[in-house]
């Protein structure tokens, strides 16, 4: 499989490799290759098209991606700049009941923003709550960062993911008590066990 030879208006950082017909978005535009003349034209498609790898055959056009995108091959962000994450709309915030660090809350969404209640949590200290959230699957990955609120460096975590929740437990690790509101924003990752 070769590389057309990129020409206006295709950015020459996007080559496409050579097939009969194609298409994979940028942006609001799609990118349209012809091989038998090795070229390329912009359209606006009315719904987003991608191409995916098959098993390093083929590419194979999607209308529109609405399922999960799976692949027997790795997914790698090149650019310095790059990331791979969640875009905005995925994420969410909720703000514990007050009284306990204990206290239960719900967020349904795969990442997101727990601010966590004031309450003393003494030196050498550990809390549990839990987060019910039906994207958390058994063997997913969930972790937890300390952003803001509180002393920063001050307290460690760890979860304990289960189906539709976590347990996420907060640990005082310094010489005294603190009483602070713990802004902690989460991420929820796939994974298996087998």
């Amino acid at each position: 499989m070769t590389n057309c030879i990129p020409c206006p208006p295709c950015e020459e950082d996007l080559p496409l490799t050579c097939e009969p017909y194609g298409t994979v978005s940028v942006g609001n535009r799609a990118v349209v290759e012809d091989d038998a003349f090795c070229t390329k034209t912009l359209t606006n498609p009315a719904t987003k098209s991608w191409l995916i790898w098959d098993n390093g055959i083929k590419w194979e056009e999607y209308a529109a991606l609405t399922g999960p995108l799976t692949t027997n091959s790795t997914i790698l962000a090149t650019g310095n700049s790059s990331k791979i994450g969640y875009n905005t709309g995925a994420g969410g915030s909720i703000t514990q009941g007050a009284g306990a660090k204990t206290n239960a809350v719900t967020l349904n969404r795969p990442t997101g923003i727990i601010v966590t209640d004031n309450a003393n949590l003494a030196a050498d200290t550990s809390v549990t709550f839990n987060l019910s959230n039906s994207v958390i699957e058994a063997e997913d990955i969930v972790l937890v960062s300390h952003i803001a609120g509180g002393t920063l460096g001050s307290y460690n975590f760890a979860v304990a993911p289960a189906a539709g929740n976590a347990n996420i437990t907060i640990r005082n690790i310094t010489a005294g008590a603190l009483a602070e509101a713990l802004t902690l924003r989460f991420i929820v990752m796939k994974s298996v066990n087998s």
